[in-house]
């Protein structure tokens, strides 16, 4: 009624001990709803696409695109011979920031400047609000087309987002109807095989930048220190989670222990792709002081996380950026 969706239902399989489940295979990019969703929404939104795009060229004192719809200054295709190009992908917790300048990927190309003051090095913010892994998939011809030698993908989030949406809307619709408890009952919530729908996704993208000539790097997503957060803190990220991100199934200790899942799921696909690995997570300690909600950071949050990205990849540039041997940790 509303979107041009091509799908494929396939019927029941049965299962063992009598069981059945409903097979449905749905192509739906966001391209495909661009128009119906731009009819949809106000005139001075910032969406191109939804969670999916900027618009181009926006101009406003703190949120200001490029040509490309990238939270970051314009870019150049092709590069400059000399030009080493970092692209930084994720959701909102890479595209953060009062400002274009004080997000960590501005942030971090200031320190390497610094760094390295003969070598022209441009640290591209590609971060989307919302975004999950398998839409970053769908946006890899974008990402390769800005010619990047080294991709920092900080990701995590909202593929746990979507995790919770499902789990409210299941429970939601399974205590008013006993079709739904049917339907549902084999859907996973939780654990290895949402975790892996996004580590495959990764894994695809990994595939693509290295066969392009890029380095790839994960970075851990940090969240407030859970042995250092109060009864009352803890409670003020629920309330959060509840109200401004309208998550009735989230819970802080979940969130803890999924997002350490997911990390550990970046680390184990570095290891496997021979990537690098930035520990961010594992290099911040801290709770309100630094983090304005369970994932989100205040400007001083930010400013660690630019710190660590960038010592990281100085170290990685000191060993790498004349012999542009990639991938190779």
């Amino acid at each position: 009624r509303f979107f041009p969706i091509e799908a494929i239902c396939l019927p029941p399989a049965v299962m063992s001990g009598g069981d059945f489940r409903r097979y449905v295979i749905y192509k739906a990019h966001p391209e495909l709803l661009a128009d119906t969703l731009r009819k949809q929404m106000p005139e001075d939104t910032r969406w191109d696409i939804p969670f999916y795009r900027y618009k181009p060229a926006s101009d406003n004192p703190s949120f200001s695109t490029n040509s490309f719809g990238l939270r970051s200054a314009e870019i150049t295709i092709p590069k400059q011979e000399d030009e080493f190009r970092i692209l930084c992908i994720g959701g909102s917790t890479t595209e953060e920031g009062a400002s274009n300048e004080t997000t960590y990927p501005s942030l971090m190309e200031g320190c390497l400047a610094q760094a390295f003051p003969d070598r022209k090095i441009e640290v591209v913010n590609a971060g989307i609000s919302g975004i999950s892994s398998d839409w970053h998939l769908l946006r890899i011809n974008d990402y390769l087309k800005w010619e990047p030698d080294l991709v920092i993908i900080h990701v995590g989030v909202n593929d746990l987002w979507r995790q919770y949406n499902l789990k409210w809307a299941v429970n939601m619709l399974a205590d008013y109807s006993h079709f739904a408890r049917l339907l549902f009952s084999h859907v996973g919530l939780r654990g290895a095989g949402s975790i892996g729908n996004t580590g495959l996704c990764l894994e695809i993208m990994t595939m693509y930048f290295q066969q392009s000539g890029a380095a790839v790097a994960f970075a851990s997503i940090a969240h407030p220190n859970t042995e250092l957060i109060s009864k009352a803190e803890k409670q003020y990220y629920n309330y959060q989670a509840w109200n401004k991100w309208q998550l009735p199934a989230f819970s802080f200790d979940q969130y803890a222990d999924d997002i350490e899942s997911s990390n550990r799921m970046l680390n184990e696909i570095s290891k496997k792709h021979n990537t690098f690995y930035i520990p961010v997570a594992e290099s911040i300690k801290g709770t309100t002081s630094i983090f304005w909600d369970f994932c989100h950071m205040n400007p001083e949050g930010i400013a660690m996380k630019a710190e660590i990205m960038c010592d990281f990849v100085a170290e990685i540039l000191k060993t790498h950026l004349s012999k542009r041997q990639y991938p190779i940790p």
